[in-house]
């Protein structure tokens, strides 16, 4: 099997020598800065990988559309108003057939993929439900709210989210915990049959050319910040 990212990485240190960069500058972004780039999709871990799990993680990936006849709330995000969106209800359905597979977890989840746990008889405690706070609540803050509310005491968790959005919220979570001393190890279940929404509030969820062009920016963001991997 042809090694594309060997290819793309020596191409580009030819590239970027032939812009003046020096090579310790070269080396960064070849060898690291580039991972960014060309990680999208995560192997997914088997059954029997998955069952050494402590618990849940549910990243919700979009939201909406609007329910109808629904009155306008000043609240950002009120479940009262949105429906959790085709691509958090096929999240759902996924750990529910883990569920039903043996692999009954405590979940921490956005409130999105908890609405549409509830058609299964799935109950997350609202301590458990990651919910903004007057604004947006991003990624980061997702896992700081579910480490502060008991995520912290597990070592190794089951993430299940989008597959095209896995790659940020697996190394945002070990990022964060590592600043807290703790290390804690993602496995990831097999979300291949989650689809991208068209009817998502959020544009950028709808569909995968719209997707990669936000999260290349987030994904960057976030590093810089220090929240994924090292600077």
């Amino acid at each position: 099997m042809t090694d594309y990212k060997k290819i793309i990485q020596k191409y580009l240190r030819k590239h970027l020598k032939q812009n003046g960069l020096d090579e310790s500058s070269i080396k960064r972004v070849v060898e690291d800065d580039l991972l960014y780039l060309t990680e999208w999709l995560l192997k997914s871990n088997t059954l029997k990988e998955l069952k050494s799990g402590k618990a849940y993680i549910l990243p919700a990936f979009g939201y909406g559309p609007k329910k109808k006849g629904m009155a306008r709330s000043s609240e950002n995000y009120d479940p009262k108003l949105y429906k959790p969106g085709k691509s958090n209800e096929a999240i759902a359905r996924i750990v529910a057939t883990l569920y039903k597979q043996g692999i009954k977890r405590p979940i921490f989840a956005q409130w999105e993929i908890a609405e549409a746990l509830k058609k299964y008889n799935i109950i997350v405690p609202e301590k458990n439900i990651a919910k903004p706070k007057g604004g947006y609540l991003g990624t980061v803050g997702d896992i700081e709210q579910w480490l502060d509310n008991g995520l912290a005491v597990y070592n190794s968790v089951i993430l299940v989210t989008h597959p095209y959005y896995a790659y940020r919220p697996k190394e945002i979570i070990q990022s964060v915990a590592k600043k807290r001393g703790q290390k804690i190890k993602v496995l990831v279940a097999d979300t291949s049959t989650v689809p991208f929404d068209q009817n998502s509030v959020q544009a950028w969820t709808r569909n995968l050319k719209s997707w990669v062009r936000y999260e290349v920016c987030n994904r960057f963001s976030n590093r810089y910040r220090g929240n994924m991997g090292k600077i």
